[in-house]
């Protein structure tokens, strides 16, 4: 008997129902005591559908299309046991369920693992991934705590956000000695944000109560984009069109807050007010700033820049004092003159374990002058109307030398060897008043 093109076979309670065409399987069902045990056809080489049911489970889902899986969804208990496909190497979705947990989600594209979200009665229990070495997001929660967050990018960390009861705990993380991303909150509030990349700021926006307090970054001598609002209000507006910043107009009850734009790594114009006073003026040529000069009250509130990761300038006023002046040039502090009445209040830097220059006047009087250089201290000298009111300093244990003068006298001279005076010679009008060795 010849081969017809559809024959129908029923044995028992299984029906199997196959169909030929030119080479193709176009309908393959057939049932088993209500389970669907095989089906397995083709087209082309591809499979077209296959949905199939064991006890309100499926067993087994392959099929094949140009090498991509197009869909993999089956049910066991309520839970996925399985699942794994690919599409040139990259999986494209893997969602699943056990109780409303998430066991275990691994997958690839070109070594990298594009998603990976699961939960454990609210808690997420592990999220390990791999991009090229790089991990791309790991944000997980148990109690509205994060408990862990450690991954690795060649040595660097690109995000690294997490919360405990609102307060961020601990945020660390390096690239190549530089910080990407540090953003975190505490009651609303950023305590701290302090990050560096090759003296580039890359990102720092952070949000108190609505608003953002402080908004500054660089790339490349470039300002990205930060646009945000605060009560209908914009507080910072800085933006860029092939280097050039075309409008920068905006309003906060007439004021305008901030204007900062760059044209080619220049600011062509900074001109702002608010009730007379100019708030912040920050810019940019070429990783240097030009000029700085702003006023509030006759008070300059901060001014603070850099070029490449040294600062050259830091001038400012606040009736007559200097606040605060910090800067940093490969571990040394180049300069740092300030004046408050005529008084400087600190002076402390640090140039490999020493300092090396300490001066500074109040009333024609030094108040402190203390250094260290290896645990010796090379230079302090200081007048006070011709006098010199303290001089002590240590070389192991040691005093090495002891000079100064009160009218042509000294007053006193004590230091020590392993509890003995070594030297001890001074003069009152050429007279020695008193030596002690």
């Amino acid at each position: 008997m010849a081969l017809s093109k559809f024959v129908h076979i029923s044995i028992m309670a299984v029906s199997k129902f196959v169909h030929l065409n030119h080479g193709r399987i176009k309908i393959c069902s057939y049932l088993n005591h209500g389970h669907i045990k095989v089906c397995s056809y083709l087209n082309h080489g591809r499979i077209k559908v296959c949905s199939y049911l064991n006890h309100g489970r499926i067993e087994i889902c392959s099929y094949l299309n140009h090498g991509h899986i197009k869909v993999c969804s089956y049910l066991n208990h309520g839970r996925i046991k399985v699942c794994s496909y690919l599409n040139h190497g990259h999986i494209k979705v893997c969602s699943y369920l056990n109780h409303g947990r998430i066991k275990v989600c691994s997958y690839l594209n070109h070594g990298r693992i594009e998603i990976c979200s699961y939960l454990n009665h609210g808690h997420i229990k592990v999220c390990s991934y791999l991009n090229h070495g790089h991990i791309k997001v790991c944000s997980y929660l148990n109690h509205g705590r994060i408990k862990v967050c450690s991954y690795l990018n060649h040595g660097r960390i690109d995000v690294c956000s997490y919360l405990n009861h609102g307060h961020i705990k601990v945020c660390s993380y390096l690239n190549h000695g530089r910080i990407e991303i540090c953003s975190y909150l505490n009651h609303g509030r950023i305590k701290v944000c302090s990050y560096l990349n090759h003296g580039h700021i890359k990102v720092c926006s952070y949000l108190n109560h609505g608003r953002i307090k402080l908004c500054s970054y660089l790339n490349h001598g470039r300002i990205k984009v930060c646009s945000y609002l605060n009560h209908g209000r914009i507080k910072v507006c800085s933006y860029l069109n092939h280097g050039r910043i075309d409008v920068c107009s905006y309003l906060n009850h007439g004021h305008i807050k901030v204007c900062s734009y760059l044209n080619h790594g220049r600011i062509e114009i900074c001109s702002y007010l608010n009730h007379g006073r100019i708030k912040l003026c920050s810019y940019l040529n070429h990783g240097r700033i030009k000029v700085c000069s702003y006023l509030n009250h006759g008070r300059i509130d901060v001014c603070s820049y850099l070029n490449h990761g040294h600062i050259k300038v830091c001038s400012y006023l606040n009736h007559g004092r200097i606040d605060v002046c910090s800067y940093l040039n490969h571990g040394r502090i180049k300069v740092c003159s300030y004046l408050n009445h005529g008084h400087i209040k600190v002076c402390s830097y640090l140039n490999h374990g020493r300092i090396k220059v300490c001066s500074y006047l109040n009333h024609g009087h030094i108040d402190v002058c203390s250094y260290l250089n290896h645990g010796r201290i090379d230079v302090c000298s200081y007048l006070n109307h011709g006098r010199i009111k303290l001089y002590s300093y240590l070389n192991h244990g040691h005093i090495k030398v002891c000079s100064y003068l009160n009218h042509g006298r000294i007053k006193v001279c004590s230091y020590l060897n392993h509890g003995r005076i070594e030297i001890c010679s001074y003069l009152n009008h050429g007279r020695i008043e008193v030596c002690n060795n």
